[in-house]
């Protein structure tokens, strides 16, 4: 018995074996030890973007289109993240942990970097969205990129219910480098006033444009769908007002016939 459970635990580690092997062959005996171990995944949407305003440094000419963004976790787990501290680095090393149906939980390493941000004065998760302003002609044909935000990093916590039962409490809360996350059926909410909730639009001229965001753009983390993460708005600017525009229909025939080109 003890060499069995030894071949077991070297099969676990083994560099080939996929989270759901070393999940079932690192499962905590239980009465349902013999039953299929499920991986409980998170699985990230982005939410349309509200509240745009536009503002203006007179001095410099420079425009920016503000906006709120939420990403929301409608899977069957939470999305966790754990920061280790690497003195060579240095820097944060990130694990991903994964719950199993039975309890079981697996640390899996992402690329994905913990940065501290100075504006925020706390810890980000790094590439977290990307947000695009495409223009459009009066017909809603899709033309080109005109803005792109960069890399977009988020504090992980709950800040809005979404799905989650009324008595439920967050189960994120804190912004540290070691542990940040969004429970499932909870949204993580960034306002309009927020540093880094813009696109620059000095020097488009007015019209219609559809602003694009989309949560892990560089495909970090584990999730249920990768193909759910994007929401997209159009909207109307003319001077420095600006306003959804929900009845232009898009035409992405231009750019390909793609429905949303990566």
């Amino acid at each position: 018995m003890g060499l069995m459970l030894l071949l077991l635990g070297l099969a676990a580690q083994a560099p080939g074996a996929s989270a759901d092997e070393r999940l079932a062959v690192t499962a905590t005996p239980t009465p349902t030890a013999n039953a299929e171990v499920r991986l409980l995944l998170p699985d990230l949407i982005t939410l349309a973007p509200t509240d745009f305003r536009i503002a203006g440094n007179p001095s410099t000419g420079r425009r920016i289109l503000r906006f709120a963004n939420a990403v929301a976790n409608i899977g069957d787990g939470p999305l966790e993240l754990h920061g280790t501290w690497q003195r060579a680095v240095p820097g944060f090393q990130v694990s991903q942990q994964l719950y199993g149906s039975h309890g079981q939980v697996l640390a899996e390493p992402i690329l994905a970097e913990i940065v501290y941000h100075p504006q925020h004065g706390h810890w980000h998760l790094d590439d977290f969205a990307r947000y695009e302003l495409w223009s459009l002609t009066h017909e809603g044909q899709v033309l080109d990129v005109v803005s792109v935000s960069g890399k977009i990093s988020f504090c992980l916590i709950d800040t809005d219910r979404l799905t989650a039962p009324e008595d439920a409490r967050r189960g994120y809360a804190s912004c540290s480098p070691s542990r940040q996350g969004m429970s499932a059926g909870w949204a993580d909410t960034y306002k309009a006033h927020l540093a880094g909730q813009w696109v620059d639009i000095s020097g488009l001229p007015d019209g219609y444009y559809a602003l694009r965001s989309v949560a892990d753009p560089s495909n970090y983390l584990r999730e249920a769908d990768d193909d759910n993460n994007w929401a997209l708005v159009v909207v109307r600017i003319s001077g420095n007002q600006v306003e959804p525009a929900p009845d232009i229909e898009l035409d992405w025939s231009r750019v390909g016939g793609a429905l949303l080109p990566e």
